[in-house]
């Protein structure tokens, strides 16, 4: 199963469709209590800012490295990526840039 992260909008619907597997898309911190375990989170077009947040959401990106349910997490823009992968590797969380 895929976590998507990011607004609401065409751009994001179109992705959804385009995906083989059920995806989800959550933008408020409150709907990560839902995911399932051993999900994959795909954050395809929103930048990680400087400050952690998800651009066009309110989460912050260590939300997600903290949720016991994560195990993998691609991101679709390799913006603050040494910031990223350092996150990842002390969260212990599998990363990937697309």
């Amino acid at each position: 199963m895929y976590i998507l992260i990011g607004e609401d909008n065409q751009k994001m619907k179109k992705f959804m469709k385009s995906l083989n597997d059920y995806a989800n898309l959550i933008s408020m911190p409150c709907e990560l209590a839902n995911v399932p375990k051993g999900s994959i989170v795909l954050i395809p077009f929103s930048r990680v800012l400087d400050n952690g947040v998800i651009e066009g959401t309110k989460i912050f990106i260590e939300e997600i490295l903290i949720s016991p349910k994560v195990k993998k997490i691609i991101f679709g823009n390799s913006y603050n990526q040494k910031m990223l992968e350092k996150l990842c590797f002390a969260y212990h969380i599998e990363c990937q840039f697309k």
